[in-house]
């Protein structure tokens, strides 16, 4: 008896924790919130199952970093190239500009020092014409001169080389030699260099001679310079004065507008773009002569410039297209294995789901066992507290478990009083008790 109401006992304790652990409505929103959440979650996982994503992010990432990797390398090879052409431009120029300087004050030099021969000047002073013509011959066998000739006092023409030149319009004779700006004429760009006769003080006339500009920077030739660098001279205005393109375009205009942005800058610039009397595209250096009233364009031809960058740019996106295979070939073997390892994981879930359902039954069915044990329980309870008889219950070491109200009523102890006392102490008299203790220790 005393077991049956232990078992009663843990039941109903049993029964009062499931009870007292009940949930709140609010709280079962909110987990149906959250496992709807979940089933979503799941649902999307199985339309993008992870090795897909992650097969879709090694793929994107194996194409497109060796391909843009190597076309950053390429554009910083054309880059350093084209540096590369830009300084040698420059710096050929520069030095083309120094043989300019030195040629242009030799020619002016030169004017000035044919004016002071003294056969010179005395065939001035005699007006004697084939003198003077013979003089000039010899002055102009000494190069860049295009045109010599020998004026009077009055402007009238003395003598000429070669001879019918045609004659200038009088200008005063000047105090010492005038160099003019290189300028288009009948017989090319030419620069005028004027420069006065004296004798004892007195001006004589004046001697005037253009100068082949082309010729002073060594014909078409000297602006051919090396690495395929072509050179244009030309002033504020566009005009050529001389080209590694020839005579043909001298005293023209510059025609490409990226060209002539340079130009009307008037400060050193670099530009890329397509000239149209070559017929392709270059790039091109523009430099300012100092104290000089011209500049000059340098161009290299783009395929050239860039043949050695274009083929490392082939090169690297070739490289760049392999690594990108190999790349997709390990991104699918990686998204294969995860594919593998999300299998094996699915079949484990779907076993450990299907225990947790079979452990959800046998629970549902537990509690179905607890709920009828708690009815009769309950009823036992029910039944012992409203018996007319008294109950008492004790375990194995005569102490009282189970007390009723018949029990409180027939002996004279509560509920709470009995409970846990000794069944001896409440139920036997002490006398009685004494004397089978007695008789007990006698025989």
């Amino acid at each position: 008896m005393d077991r049956t109401h232990g078992q009663v006992a843990r039941l109903l304790a049993t029964g009062h924790r499931r009870r007292g652990s009940g949930r709140d409505p609010a709280d079962e929103g909110v987990g149906t919130r959250a496992e709807a959440e979940t089933s979503r979650s799941q649902g999307w996982r199985r339309e993008f199952p992870l090795s897909l994503r992650v097969g879709c992010v090694l793929a994107l990432a194996a194409l497109f970093l060796p391909l843009i990797g190597s076309r950053w390398a390429g554009s910083q090879g054309r880059e350093t190239v084209q540096r590369e052409v830009l300084n040698g431009q420059n710096a050929a120029v520069t030095a083309l500009f120094g043989r300019l300087d030195v040629a242009y004050d030799t020619a002016v030099r030169g004017v000035s020092s044919a004016a002071d021969r003294p056969g010179l000047t005395r065939a001035v002073a005699d007006h004697d014409a084939i003198g003077a013509a013979v003089v000039l011959r010899n002055v102009r066998e000494l190069g860049f001169y295009g045109q010599l000739a020998v004026y009077d006092e009055a402007g009238a023409l003395l003598a000429s080389d070669p001879l019918g030149a045609s004659p200038r319009a009088a200008e005063p004779i000047p105090d010492a030699a005038v160099v003019s700006p290189p300028m288009p004429g009948p017989n090319g760009v030419v620069v005028t260099v004027r420069a006065a006769f004296r004798r004892d003080g007195r001006q004589l006339g004046q001697l005037v001679a253009d100068v082949a500009f082309p010729q002073l920077v060594g014909g078409t030739e000297g602006l051919h310079l090396r690495g395929g660098v072509d050179v244009t001279i030309v002033d504020s205005n566009f005009v050529i004065l001389a080209s590694a393109l020839g005579p043909s375009v001298e005293g023209q205009k510059i025609l490409a507008p990226e060209a002539r942005a340079l130009i009307q800058r008037g400060t050193p610039g670099t530009a890329t773009y397509f000239a149209p009397r070559l017929g392709y595209d270059v790039v091109s250096a523009y430099l300012v002569a100092a104290g000089r009233p011209w500049g000059a364009l340098a161009a290299s031809k783009s395929d050239v410039v860039f043949a050695r960058a274009n083929a490392l740019d082939r090169r690297l996106f070739s490289g760049g297209l392999l690594i990108a295979g190999l790349s997709l070939a390990a991104a699918a073997l990686v998204a294969a294995y995860v594919g593998a390892a999300e299998r094996r994981l699915r079949r484990a879930q779907a076993t450990i789901a299907k225990h947790n359902e079979s452990l959800a039954t046998q629970a549902a069915e537990l509690r179905e066992t607890v709920d009828r044990l708690d009815a009769e329980v309950g009823a036992r309870r029910q039944l012992i507290d409203t018996a007319t008889d008294a109950f008492v219950s004790i375990d194995a070491t005569g102490l009282i478990t189970g007390w009723n109200n018949a029990a409180e009523a027939i002996f004279g102890w509560s509920h709470d009083e009995a409970v846990g006392a000794g069944v001896a102490e409440l139920l036997i008299p002490k006398d009685t008790v004494t004397r089978t203790a007695k008789g007990c220790a006698g025989s």
